[in-house]
């Protein structure tokens, strides 16, 4: 047994081909920050036995294990947590000559059942996989001055042993000057539109999870998703009543958010990137940040809407040289 930091905790992430049996992870995710942790719950025995104790007993009754990992968005690992974040993907070849590089569309799955993942968490004292990992909330915040974040959370199945080596890549990172924001009355008309100058950018997928304790065993049995929300907040500058007009009044708009390394190529001509886009937003929060001695902000929420027209809430399209996920 040793003493550690917490740097030296790794944490490393793949998809199970069958729900529930753990696998080996295919990436390394290199946390910014983390507190996915084992979980315990048990019962306290408080039955009179003619003394005043409180209780004489317990017994463990629930294992599992939970938390969030925020990371740097990086384009090929941050595929798999677009995936466990949306649950849909279909692949197809990029309009490059080089047939390697490979656009990703993920869609939100309308199916109770998400996909499932293996978390391994590994330090010096324990290396154990989390079968069963659900993802139940996956957060992009793109900030001047930071790097791009991906904030996931997540539940699983109790951890189990294991012998497990975590790889990280040198993968291709974000940072706000590839990024651009983009608002319009519809999605045709964010083609041609003009970008907003923006200063924070974040945009939230909550999926409520719902975990299923069986007879026979005290680690859950599986885990569904019951809804999602969709919310998110933009801070710009304050220069017109724009902002304000779309909180207080009721037009919806459509959102797109482009991350494009242009620093790097891949195949022949290809970027690097994620497109993401909301067909239908609309504005329910606004706070104006007006500190005497400062530029004033302006702060906007945002909630994702369902688009009947285009049968999606948000899609996201993902540009790597990653055959599939």
């Amino acid at each position: 047994m040793a003493v550690i930091s917490g740097r030296k905790i790794s944490y490393g992430i793949g998809k199970e081909t069958t729900r529930g049996t753990s696998v080996a992870p295919a990436y390394g995710i290199a946390h910014l920050d983390g507190d996915f942790k084992p979980r315990a719950e048990k019962v306290i025995n408080d039955s009179a036995i003619g003394v005043l104790a409180d209780a004489n007993d317990s017994a463990l009754v629930k294992e599992w294990a939970e938390g969030d990992l925020t990371s740097k968005f990086t384009p090929d690992a941050g595929g798999l947590l677009l995936l466990a974040g949306f649950g849909n993907v279909v692949t197809s070849d990029n309009v490059d000559a080089n047939a390697i590089v490979k656009d990703h569309l993920f869609t939100m799955s309308e199916n109770n059942q998400h996909p499932s993942f293996t978390l391994v968490r590994k330090e010096a004292n324990k290396n154990e996989r989390y079968a069963l990992a659900t993802c139940r909330k996956w957060e992009m915040e793109v900030m001047v001055g930071e790097y791009v974040k991906v904030t996931t959370g997540w539940i699983s199945k109790k951890g189990v042993t294991g012998t497990d080596n975590i790889t990280y890549l040198n993968d291709t990172e974000f940072v706000p000057k590839y990024a651009a924001l983009r608002r319009a009355a519809n999605v045709a008309g964010l083609t041609g539109g003009t970008d907003t100058k923006v200063r924070r950018f974040k945009v939230t997928i909550e999926k409520t999870v719902a975990d299923d304790y069986v007879f026979g065993s005290t680690s859950p049995d599986d885990f569904f998703v019951t809804q999602y929300a969709i919310t998110g907040e933009i801070e710009l500058r304050y220069e017109t009543t724009g902002e304000y007009d779309l909180y207080a009044g009721d037009t919806k708009n459509a959102l797109r958010l482009s991350l494009v390394n242009t620093d790097v190529t891949i195949g022949t001509a290809a970027r690097p990137g994620l497109v993401l886009q909301m067909p239908t937003i609309s504005a329910t929060e606004w706070d104006v940040d007006q500190g005497k001695d400062a530029v004033v902000m302006q702060t906007v929420g945002i909630k994702g809407l369902y688009d009947v027209a285009t049968a999606q809430a948000i899609q996201a399209t993902l540009t790597n040289t990653v055959a599939a996920y």
